[in-house]
């Protein structure tokens, strides 16, 4: 009778049990919401890189093109391609951005957290600037142009932008 009492009183209750399990799955559940804030930041992070290295490579399409434009003008809404070559927004994947120095950085699968479509790329009729634009995941968009400009906006920039201070 005396070794039936002592397994008895050695082992765990289920209420205990039970608090234990519900205050791991709290604390799991708070440290997978700081993972996943972690993880927009960071892909937030690589497109805004991404833009700046399209910026200088636009800097030496400018320079090396011998007639020191950006090319024909890009509206702003033409296709921005499908399926491999799907790039990162509307205009991307014509004229100037599709030059082979460029085009890797109009793909968007270099941008984790873009959508095709969701960003904007134009060039201005006179040719002298550029502006390109991607959706970062708070739903604002991070904008370069060719003056050097780099920033938040709360839409893309409009048709023929020259500049990311030009809504649409």
């Amino acid at each position: 009778m005396k070794d039936y009492k002592r397994k008895l009183v050695l082992g765990f209750t289920l209420i205990e049990l039970l608090v234990v399990i519900s205050i791991i799955s709290l604390l799991s559940s708070v440290v997978l919401s700081s993972l996943r804030s972690a993880r927009e930041k960071a892909n937030d992070t690589k497109s805004k890189q991404q833009l700046s290295n399209l910026r200088a490579a636009a800097a030496l399409y400018y320079d090396t093109t011998g007639q020191m434009t950006y090319g024909p003008a890009v509206a702003g809404n033409e296709s921005s391609g499908s399926g491999a070559t799907a790039t990162i927004g509307m205009g991307c994947a014509t004229n100037m951005f599709a030059s082979a120095s460029i085009r890797s950085f109009m793909l968007s699968s270099n941008y984790p957290t873009t959508a095709n479509g969701t960003g904007r790329c134009t060039v201005t009729v006179d040719r002298k600037d550029f502006t390109a634009s991607v959706r970062l995941s708070n739903g604002t968009y991070w904008c370069v142009d060719s003056k050097g400009v780099a920033r938040v906006q709360s839409s893309a920039q409009g048709n023929y932008a020259g500049s990311c201070s030009e809504l649409s």
